[in-house]
């Protein structure tokens, strides 16, 4: 069973429809200074986002770890927590990151949460429970 909120937007409308977070023109500005140089020579949307990728996690890798409460900010400031050291982030950040990023460069991306889910039946009931375990990752959208 896939769910989500708010409703994955699979095979119908618009690519602008299926992209969940919307950057702001600051955000967009952000990431043509930081990243647009590196991504002026790749073609496609999806050598354009292994770019980014690589770029961003050789930034954040070192950083990894359990983000303080002061990480509830936007994901570029995510970001400059993480690369001047003040700030550890994991999956569900690096992938904030990266699709703030994406999307502020026009690539169509989106986060997915993945959870584990533990069914049981019993006595004629169906039993369903939410695992500890979880792990945020990108999607991106390349014709």
């Amino acid at each position: 069973m896939i769910t989500s909120q708010p409703r994955l937007n699979i095979g119908t409308g618009s690519i602008d429809d299926w992209v969940i977070s919307k950057p702001t023109q600051e955000e967009r500005n952000f990431a043509s200074r930081k990243w647009g140089k590196l991504l002026a020579q790749a073609k496609t949307n999806y050598d354009k986002a292994k770019i980014l990728s690589k770029t961003l996690m050789h930034d954040l890798w070192p950083h990894d770890g359990f983000p303080s409460a002061a990480m509830s900010v936007p994901p570029f400031k995510q970001y400059e927590r993480m690369v001047s050291g003040k700030d550890k982030g994991y999956c569900g950040t690096f992938t904030n990151i990266f699709v703030c990023a994406c999307n502020a460069l026009g690539i169509p991306a989106r986060h997915v949460g993945l959870r584990e889910i533990y069914l049981k039946k019993c006595k004629n009931m169906h039993i369903q429970m939410q695992g500890g375990s979880c792990h945020g990752v990108p999607e991106i959208f390349d014709e």
